[in-house]
């Protein structure tokens, strides 16, 4: 009879153990979600679309997202536009398109110059609050 109640204590502390890690969130206070908690890129960052010498475009995005990049500020771009299904990246992480202009695209920091502000990679290249992009591209 008394390795029955001891059983039964162990039991019920299991039981209650469980209970409680299946209702924790894992948030602390229990009322936001782990993904409320990431933090977000936030950014005022205009894009100004050239073909050459001759400017096609220029947008003045007010980008949120999970990261600074500038491949995710030209997708979010590119969905504002309504040219996401068509895919302004191609599957080597190349920018190939954006609406009718496709071909070789450089960019730089219009802040800095196309010379001093040139950006290598334009995928990886990290873009900042009243940054001015300039996008262009050569056929």
């Amino acid at each position: 009879m008394k390795f029955a109640k001891i059983l039964a204590t162990v039991l019920a502390v299991c039981l209650l153990s469980c209970a409680f890690v299946a209702c924790d969130t894992g948030s602390g206070n229990g009322t936001e979600s782990a993904t409320e908690t990431a933090t977000k890129f936030k950014a005022s960052v205009t894009l100004v679309i050239k073909e050459g010498d001759k400017q096609v475009d220029k947008e003045t995005l007010a980008f949120e997202g999970n990261d600074a990049t500038l491949k995710s500020v030209i997708e979010f771009y590119c969905a504002i536009k309504g040219y996401a299904s068509e895919g302004c990246f191609a599957s080597t992480g190349l920018l190939q398109k954006i609406g009718d202009l496709e071909g070789s695209w450089n960019g730089y920091d219009e802040g800095k110059g196309s010379q001093a502000g040139k950006i290598e990679s334009l995928q990886n290249f990290e873009v900042s609050d009243g940054m001015t992009v300039v996008l262009v591209c050569t056929k």
